[in-house]
């Protein structure tokens, strides 16, 4: 998507949690592309902004015990599997 958009990011700091990339943000260490459920971090500082790239997305993950049976995970990770392919069809139907 960078070089899309004419440049070449040039990494000098990483983190894992969004809390802190948003805070790296706010600090002037740069910017992130991160899913829009971070927008409820509200740093001062900090502006979001959507991509309108077709590509700006990222993989959703579950990990669960596979010897888990309890029956609310079971249930919720139904759930999840049932949104993530309607969000693939969505998405499908968008390109």
């Amino acid at each position: 998507m960078c070089e899309r958009a004419g440049f070449a990011p040039r990494v000098v700091q990483e983190a894992r949690e969004s809390t802190t990339i948003v805070a790296l943000a706010a600090s002037g260490l740069g910017v992130a592309v991160l899913p829009e459920a971070v927008r409820c971090i509200q740093i001062e500082g900090v502006r979001f902004r959507a991509l309108s790239e077709p590509d700006a997305h990222t993989p959703l993950l579950l990990a669960k015990r596979r010897d888990d049976t309890s029956p609310l995970v079971q249930a919720f990770a139904a759930m999840c599997r049932e949104v993530a392919g309607q969000l693939d069809a969505t998405s499908r139907q968008a390109d």
